[in-house]
């Protein structure tokens, strides 16, 4: 009996010792270092990028929500100062994601659902983890010698396709499991694309080098950015003459006007060039209208217009954006 709990005393020993181990590795009992997240885990509860769950518990295989997801991307940036208040009737001020989700919306990295929503208790999409970082990192358009017929973004929503490509090519998503676009991230996927994104931060002393890509706001000359009601959104303008005009008018304030129930409409002041053509429009594209004015669209219509642009942003975020009421635009050169 004696030697049966001393033999018992000894594996409960072994089996602490080990879990002691792991925990001195990777900070968790429930991470051990063979996992293919176990390093990117370690690194980022090291840099105070993203913790655990308690109990020294990391809980790899649990979802992670868009509150969990803002808060990580504002600790990547080094928690800038923020003032003013969102715009989200589901959000507090004073909470733990406050300053983050602030942050994220004041900074075009997300907009919310429509409704007013961000969805704080929302498990984060895989594709909307990677669009959150791909706005942090300057939202970078990748061209079409890019394409690959099996690349993982065919599978994304119209919205995240650009932000799955780039994270593809620059090699944010892993080979360890399936990249599904639609379906909800664990906690073990945001650790390994948050640092695989921030190995591709420290290879590249200049955001700009990544991938050797143009960012959205750089598309020759000045660059131009779009804030609508006061917060930037990414935008990927075209290259005509007509955006070129727009360039030498900046800074451009507008004030909008809900029309249709799809679209908001804005005088520019003056007429410039225009190439009008038949076209059908979508959630997110600006175009110009008569050579005097703004429209940017949440919805739908056909009409002759000149391209401007998109906004990369989803229906659901153009809506929330755009439907409530009149806005002002602002069209101005980066700082």
């Amino acid at each position: 009996m004696k030697r049966l709990s001393l033999f018992l005393f000894c594996a409960v020993l072994l089996i602490s010792l080990a879990a002691s181990a792991c925990a001195a590795g990777s900070g968790y009992t429930d991470v051990t270092g063979d996992e293919w997240y176990a390093e990117a885990v370690a690194v980022l509860r090291e840099k105070g990028i993203m913790d655990g769950v308690g109990d020294k518990r990391f809980d790899p295989n649990a979802v992670f929500t868009r509150a969990q997801l803002a808060t990580v991307l504002y600790r990547l940036a080094d928690k800038p100062a923020v003032s003013g208040e969102d715009c989200f009737i589901d959000t507090e001020p004073g909470k733990w994601y406050s300053d983050a989700v602030l942050w994220a919306s004041q900074n075009g990295v997300v907009s919310g659902y429509g409704n007013g929503l961000f969805g704080i208790t929302d498990p984060s999409t895989q594709e909307q983890l990677a669009v959150m970082i791909w706005r942090s990192a300057g939202a970078y358009v990748l061209g079409s010698e890019y394409a690959d017929a099996g690349g993982v973004e065919n599978k994304a929503s119209d919205w995240a396709f650009d932000a799955v490509r780039w994270a593809r090519v620059d090699g944010l998503l892993t080979d360890a499991v399936a990249f599904e676009p639609t379906a909800a991230a664990t906690r073990a996927q945001v650790a390994d694309m948050v640092y695989r994104y921030l190995q591709l931060l420290e290879k590249f002393s200049e955001a700009d080098a990544v991938s050797g890509a143009t960012p959205q706001t750089e598309k020759g000359g000045k660059n131009m950015i779009l804030k609508i009601a006061g917060g930037e959104v990414p935008v990927t303008w075209e290259e005509n003459p007509s955006v070129e005009a727009l360039r030498e008018l900046m800074p451009l304030t507008i004030q909008m006007s809900m029309y249709g129930g799809f679209e908001q409409v804005g005088s520019i002041g003056q007429s410039i060039t225009r190439n009008d053509a038949q076209t059908t429009t979508g959630p997110g594209d600006i175009v110009l209208y008569s050579g005097n004015q703004i429209v940017i669209f949440y919805g739908s219509n056909s009409w002759a217009y000149t391209r401007l642009g998109h906004v990369d942003l989803s229906q659901q975020e153009m809506s929330a954006l755009l439907g409530k009421g009149d806005v002002s635009i602002t069209i101005t050169e980066a700082d």
